[in-house]
């Protein structure tokens, strides 16, 4: 329904640009990312590259690229983590309390360990309209 409302708004050949997490085949199953998920009170559904892709195409989108950019995100998590856990976390939780500092600390573990399993698929999209 998504990508169907923005090909209605988009101007003829006008591109969508987006960022989303993306999930591996199975990954609303995964322990890894059930753990994860468990801790925050968000909710999501689990949509595969090929799904993203696929849906994309039926609402009419031309040009589709979906780029993985996990290694990146990986990457920035890991630093995230180190912060958190490090002197800057007292820092943190003197600003948001004790409890919100320990939450952001564990949702960063628990998505680290869903990019790391593999499970979660942070993607770049990009579909063109037709003119």
């Amino acid at each position: 329904a998504l990508f169907a409302e923005v090909m209605r708004v988009l101007t003829s050949g006008g591109y969508f640009i987006a960022a989303d997490w993306l999930w591996a085949k199975g990954a609303g199953d995964s322990p890894v990312v059930q753990g994860w998920l468990s801790a925050t009170p968000l909710k999501f559904a689990f949509t595969t590259v090929p799904e993203a892709e696929e849906a994309m195409r039926q609402a009419g989108f031309a040009e589709i690229a979906i780029e993985d950019r996990r290694a990146l995100l990986q990457a920035a998590n890991r630093k995230e983590v180190e912060i958190l856990s490090g002197p800057a976390r007292q820092q943190l939780a003197g600003l948001v309390g004790e409890e919100m500092a320990e939450a952001r600390l564990a949702s960063a573990l628990g998505r680290q360990a869903a990019l790391d399993s593999g499970d979660l698929i942070p993607c770049h999209l990009k579909g063109r309209k037709p003119a």
